[in-house]
């Protein structure tokens, strides 16, 4: 559904976008007002899922971890900061890390493992997908324009306007770093 979404929406300039419309922007990640560190690859980041999958000693014991973590950000979309609302998102990412090892080969897999009460011997694939801070993305969601009174720019007759992206009723918000979506 995220994808469909992700296709079906065409790129939007924020200038030309309504309140309310539903619109996908392409921009960077600024920045977050708690930035997160993904637990696997140790990346400062708005949003990380990370997944352990395998069998430990009987393969009727299936290991499956998932963390999985997001924060609100701020998008820089042409030079205009958007505020993103992370609440009800689906996140599409890039697999940053895949790999296939044992607690014996990585000391953070082992403590990972034995966390969950899992054979630490047990070979293991790993994936991370990461929102890193700087990184490029599309967003899918209702912008909200609201003018600030205080705030710098605009001019005498529009007055500056800050801008929120946040989930639709219709779908959730959608966030996504695969370049193929942009």
């Amino acid at each position: 559904m995220a994808r469909t979404i992700l296709a079906e929406t065409p790129p939007v300039a924020l200038s030309e976008a309504q309140d309310s419309d539903v619109v996908k922007v392409v921009g960077a990640v600024r920045e977050a007002d708690r930035a997160l560190t993904s637990p696997y690859g140790k990346t400062r980041c708005v949003h990380y899922h990370m997944q352990i999958r395998g069998a430990s000693k009987s393969e009727k014991d299936k290991i499956r971890i998932r963390y999985r973590e997001s924060v609100d950000f701020t998008l820089d979309v042409d030079g205009i900061d958007v505020a993103v609302r992370m609440d009800d998102a689906v996140v599409v990412t890039v697999d940053d890390i895949d790999e296939t090892l044992s607690g014996h080969e990585d000391r953070d897999v082992m403590l990972l493992l034995l966390e969950h009460g899992c054979d630490h011997t047990a070979r293991v694939e790993l994936t991370e997908g990461v929102i890193a801070l700087g990184e490029r993305v599309a967003v899918v969601g209702r912008v909200r324009r609201q003018a600030v009174r205080d705030g710098a720019g605009g001019s005498y007759r529009e007055p500056p306007q800050r801008f929120t992206l946040e989930a639709p009723a219709e779908h959730p918000l959608v966030v996504s770093d695969d370049p193929d979506t942009f």
